[in-house]
């Protein structure tokens, strides 16, 4: 790493892959901790020598470089500890571990990537239940004994998914593929074989409050298949009229551009690797959203929580866009009741837009002693029959990808809240269009790198180089 990638890292401040460490004189015991988290969830960057004070508001002040005494040494201490009985694997390489001189003070960088399923948990002191760590927002949290013994079966040769791929397909399964959304059936398809059913599918759900929309001279039939443009238009007339936003989502988590890009067809990926400076359709959408945040038409609240609790449930909102799980915590303010109803997205086009934000799927494991059993459980239940998902509906509030369910009569029963539209049946019929794109193992990576792009271009930050820099760090956190 160069000083220009470390100042990269600095500008959002400590979060879920970059700890600071004084350590000007010794490497300090807490080095382990953060080692263990990153290497048991998303892998991160350890800088030592660096010291943030989170008293101070400016990011450009916030850091100081102390700097270490004996850089040499310390990293010779490190690799002599790394590969002693104090943790329970290296997973690190050379190139791994470096120094850097950074305003006249040398500083040692550590890039830790996550560790795969066989290498996990990765502990310290010899100790698995006690010793294994996770990484949560900025700090180094004790797994649970049920997180550690769900990582130590993953591990096992006897009781592991990783032996879905050997002889546990769903090719000889009594269903109709054609009967599941196309873009849930891809999360498990491998090579066109099937090793997976779809249950549900968290299609995306454009929701609004209709009686905002008519006190800004709005209706719902203006805000199917419209483009972000009208959507920008109507949402200042909200605002004028009624002082709530159109729009939100948590700044934390934002993920508003990837549901924008999938209804578009585009991916943040090509390739396995980032595709985001040289994306047209990301770079619009990126200042798509810095303008609605600057219209006030979006809010960004700093925590899920905050979206949750305060601009959802605190009435803050006339719209909300996310995932049809998120159809609850709209139901949760009574005084609300009737006043909501759902369409598609906006698009850049006008066309109507289909996202998906979640869903499940259900496998058969290696270790399962009848296999075949299994498969007609799953033939008969969620492969093929309208009543369990009814049942799944009505007791669990889980909307079906599998397309029939869409037409029974309980799917298309008026919901109250809704204004009695039948919105699970919407629902289905909406899923049925979602677009399948290329996936990664880093969504959330490249989520919290274009989240924090946004925020920085909204404060005045260049659209291109913040762009690149998203590209460049979600680069680095691939090895790329």
């Amino acid at each position: 790493m160069d000083s220009k990638e470390i100042f990269d890292l600095l500008k959002y401040g400590e979060h879920i892959h970059l700890e600071c460490k004084k350590a000007e004189t010794k490497l300090p015991n807490s080095v382990w901790e953060t080692y263990s988290s990153f290497a048991n969830t998303d892998g991160g960057v350890i800088l030592l020598g660096v010291k943030e004070d989170l008293k101070e508001p400016d990011p450009d002040k916030r850091f100081s470089f102390a700097g270490i005494s004996n850089p040499e040494q310390r990293v010779k201490d490190f690799w002599n500890i790394i590969n002693s009985d104090k943790v329970s694997s290296n997973i690190l390489v050379d190139s791994d571990v470096g120094t850097c001189v950074i305003k006249d003070e040398i500083i040692i960088w550590i890039h830790i990537p996550p560790a795969s399923y066989r290498q996990r948990p990765v502990y310290i002191n010899g100790n698995p239940m006690k010793g294994s760590y996770k990484r949560n927002h900025e700090g180094d949290y004790h797994c649970t004994e049920e997180e550690v013994k769900a990582m130590l079966r993953d591990a096992s040769d006897s009781g592991n998914d990783g032996g879905l791929l050997i002889g546990y397909t769903m090719d000889d399964i009594d269903i109709n593929w054609d009967d599941f959304y196309a873009e849930k059936l891809d999360y498990s398809t491998i090579d066109g074989v099937h090793y997976g059913v779809p249950v549900d599918g968290g299609t995306v759900i454009m929701a609004y409050r209709v009686d905002l929309l008519d006190e800004a001279g709005y209706s719902m039939d203006d805000m199917k298949g419209i483009t972000w443009e009208k959507f920008i238009e109507v949402g200042k007339a909200v605002k004028e009229k009624t002082g709530k936003a159109l729009l939100c989502m948590n700044s934390d988590g934002n993920d508003l551009m990837y549901m924008m890009l999938q209804a578009e067809g585009v991916s943040q990926f090509k390739d396995g690797k980032p595709d985001i400076t040289g994306n047209d359709k990301v770079k619009e959408i990126v200042e798509l959203v810095v303008e609605m945040v600057k219209e006030e038409i979006l809010l960004l609240p700093n925590s899920w929580s905050d979206y949750t609790d305060k601009a959802i449930q605190g009435d803050q909102v006339a719209g909300v866009m996310n995932g049809n799980w998120i159809i609850p915590t709209i139901q949760a303010v009574e005084a609300n009741n009737g006043k909501w109803e759902i369409t598609t997205m906006p698009t850049l086009t006008g066309e109507e837009g289909y996202a998906s934000n979640g869903g499940s799927s259900l496998y058969i494991t290696a270790n399962c002693k009848k296999t075949d059993l299994a498969k007609d459980f799953l033939a008969y239940t969620f492969g093929k029959s309208t009543v369990t998902y009814d049942n799944a509906l009505k007791n669990g509030g889980v909307v079906s990808t599998y397309i029939p369910a869409g037409k029974s009569e309980v799917y298309n029963e008026g919901v109250a809240f809704f204004n009695d539209t039948p919105i699970y049946a919407q629902i289905s019929e909406m899923g049925s269009h979602v677009q399948t794109i290329e996936q990664s193992p880093y969504h959330y990576t490249c989520r919290e790198k274009l989240g924090a792009a946004v925020i920085n271009i909204v404060n005045g930050g260049d659209v291109d180089e913040e762009l690149k820099n998203a590209e460049d760090q979600l680069n680095f956190e691939m090895g790329n």
